[in-house]
């Protein structure tokens, strides 16, 4: 019953995301998704994002031990809705959305070559370079690129969620989330550098679960 209650949950997530740039296509024209921050009724910009943002937070919390990456999804998303594309807090918007959508297609990158059962460091590499050069002719061929791009990859991203919900529901996977997939597929002298980069938000993230999880434990 978990694992459907998880199969619902990222399916109504999927259509978060993937309704989010139709709804603001539909309230005005602009060239990208992080434009409409300040247009003129900003809540078809906000509440889905929003919803979405907590939705992966919350998925992150409940599944500690799996979802890493969705809380990292969610705290990135927030970082999209607080800081506005413009001014003092561009930097900071762009950088949290750049990593949003790096963080999202490289774990649905992970996550297909898993399920398809060829998870292997050249299969995750075609996949991913055929995600890139996906996106590459969205920006040729649409007018405003910016806005098709980010859309595309947030469809792609709401794909991967809506798969992963099938996935684990039919099958439980307990040892094949992104980051388990990306240790197994990576050359060592590759794993050596990454590992830099993971290990201190690892740390930070189990350090944060046994607080909490403490926390709950003594609560009468």
């Amino acid at each position: 019953m978990r694992l459907l209650g998880l199969l619902r949950f990222e399916t109504l997530l999927a259509l978060v995301l993937a309704a989010v740039p139709i709804v603001l296509r539909v309230a005005d024209d602009r060239g990208s998704i992080s434009a409409y921050h300040d247009m003129d009724d900003p809540r078809w910009f906000f509440v889905p994002l929003t919803a979405a943002a907590v939705m992966l937070v919350t998925n992150g919390f409940v599944y500690a031990e799996r979802h890493i990456h969705y809380a990292v999804l969610g705290v990135m998303l927030i970082g999209v809705v607080l800081f506005d594309h413009d001014g003092a807090s561009a930097t900071v918007h762009f950088i949290a959305a750049v990593a949003f959508y790096v963080v999202g297609l490289a774990a649905a990158a992970l996550m297909a070559a898993h399920y398809l059962g060829v998870a292997s460091f050249r299969s995750v590499l075609t996949i991913a370079v055929s995600i890139g050069l996906a996106l590459l002719v969205v920006a040729f061929v649409t007018e405003p690129p910016v806005f098709w791009v980010e859309a595309v990859g947030l469809w792609m991203i709401a794909a991967y969620y809506l798969w992963h919900g099938w996935a684990e529901a039919k099958t439980p996977a307990d040892h094949s989330e992104p980051l388990v997939v990306l240790r197994a597929v990576l050359p060592p002298p590759l794993l050596k550098v990454v590992e830099v980069f993971i290990r201190p938000f690892e740390w930070l993230w189990n350090r944060f679960n046994s607080v909490r999880s403490s926390a709950g434990s003594a609560a009468p």
